[in-house]
């Protein structure tokens, strides 16, 4: 959901701004299962924005074909792969993660997007 706190900052004034000297370390400590769930919630998030931002109409569209969002996703990251040469690099168990993760997106997406249309802000 990153592109409405990009509009929200924009629209208060500010800019992010790049500052090459910054360094950022990040030590993975998620297993499968926590990443998973981080997944869901930031999909619940991304969702329930996007269906606050859209009209009415469009917010039953998307809800009505969240079904399908696994799908649509899996095969935009899938054609990517294959775009940048990719695929078959990763060992094999990793697609598994990948379908689980998408999946837990998806449902989160969905959670989110579903909320707003039954009015649960």
């Amino acid at each position: 959901w990153e592109p409405s706190f990009h509009a929200r900052f924009a629209r208060k004034g500010l800019r992010l701004t790049l500052t090459p000297d910054l360094v950022v370390l990040h030590r993975n400590r998620y297993s499968p299962s926590m990443f998973a769930s981080q997944r869901r919630a930031h999909g619940a998030e991304f969702g329930a924005d996007r269906a606050l931002t859209a009209s009415p109409s469009r917010r039953i569209i998307l809800g009505m074909a969240a079904p399908a969002a696994p799908l649509i996703l899996l095969g935009k990251v899938i054609i990517r792969t294959v775009r940048a040469g990719w695929l078959g690099r990763a060992p094999w168990s990793a697609y598994g993660y990948l379908v689980w993760f998408v999946l837990n997106w998806t449902v989160g997406e969905a959670r989110g997007t579903w909320r707003i249309l039954l009015g649960r802000t």
